[in-house]
C-alpha cells in the first residue's frame, strides 16, 4: 500500500512491510511529516518532496497550504504505531438532526 498526492511527488505514506497492519496505509516515508487536524480529522503533509505551490494561483497555493502544512481533503487516523487510515473526505462529513457529526464512508464499507 501506498499514498501520496501529484502534489507530493509520489508517496509520503508507504506499507510495504509485512507487518503493517491490515487496513494501514503504512507509516510515513523519511524526512515526511503527517498529523491529523484537531478539529477537522484531515490529514496535513509536509515533505521535502512537495511542491511550492501551484503556478501562478497564489489562492489556491494558499487554500492547499496552511502554516506549511499541506491540506488534501483526507480525513484520516494515526495509530500509536505510527500507521496511517484513511478514513473518508472531510467535506463527505455531515451533522445529524441530533447535532452530532458524521463520516457516512465506515458506515457504508460495512453495507
Amino acid at each position: 500500500m501506498a499514498y501520496g498526492m501529484t502534489e507530493t511527488c509520489g508517496s509520503v505514506v508507504n506499507g510495504s512491510d509485512p507487518t503493517t497492519p491490515a487496513g494501514s496505509l503504512g507509516k510515513v516515508v523519511p524526512f515526511g511529516e503527517i498529523r491529523v487536524h484537531p478539529e477537522s480529522g484531515e490529514l496535513l503533509l509536509q515533505s521535502p518532496h512537495q511542491m511550492m505551490g501551484y503556478y501562478k494561483n497564489p489562492e489556491k497555493t494558499a487554500e492547499l497550504f496552511v502554516d506549511g502544512w499541506m491540506h488534501n481533503g483526507n480525513k484520516g487516523a494515526i495509530d500509536d504505531d505510527g500507521y496511517v487510515r484513511i478514513i473518508g473526505r472531510v467535506q463527505d462529513v455531515f451533522k445529524t438532526s441530533k447535532g452530532n457529526f458524521v463520516t457516512p464512508n465506515p458506515l457504508e464499507k460495512l453495507f
